[in-house]
């Protein structure tokens, strides 16, 4: 079992762990890395599968009945840009797993501080992403609450 951990580098005042808390850090950061892993690799064939079928999208597109090459370019930029983004959150997912890991393993502060820094900010991003969905969500049931009113009353 491990012993009681201070990951503060030394310092008397800083934070100090108890062998459940590490034990549990270590277990959150294996399940990190791992599901970063998988996630990135899950990303990469879906970007192979992309690759792969998303010339028969494209040349059907460029035909012009839905909407010439215009509407192509910008659904490709539109996907390269969804998968860079979900890729940084994954790799941020990974960081934090690894850095977790690296913290108790070596009692090292900084690894302790670069892995709760990928954490926060990718929970950050999600909570952020959550405020827009709420919202999107939002506007959409007041729209159709406003349609609804106007078909029934107009």
């Amino acid at each position: 079992m491990i012993g009681d951990t201070t990951l503060d580098g030394g310092y008397s005042t800083g934070l100090s762990l108890s062998p459940q808390d590490t034990a549990n850090l270590r277990k959150a950061g294996k399940w990190g890395r791992f599901l970063g892993i998988i996630s990135m690799v899950f990303l990469g064939l879906i970007i192979l599968a992309f690759i792969g079928f998303g010339g028969t999208m494209v040349a059907m597109m460029s035909g012009g009945q839905f909407g010439g090459g215009g509407a192509a370019t910008g659904l490709i930029v539109f996907y390269v840009a969804l998968f860079a983004f979900s890729f940084y959150l994954v790799y941020l997912l990974y960081k934090f797993g690894a850095e977790a890991v690296i913290a108790v393993d070596n009692n090292d502060s900084v690894a302790m501080t670069k892995s709760l820094a990928s954490l926060g900010r990718m929970l950050k991003i999600y909570g952020i992403i959550t405020v827009i969905y709420f919202g999107i969500m939002g506007l959409g049931l007041l729209f159709a609450a406003i349609g609804g009113g106007l078909a029934a009353f107009g």
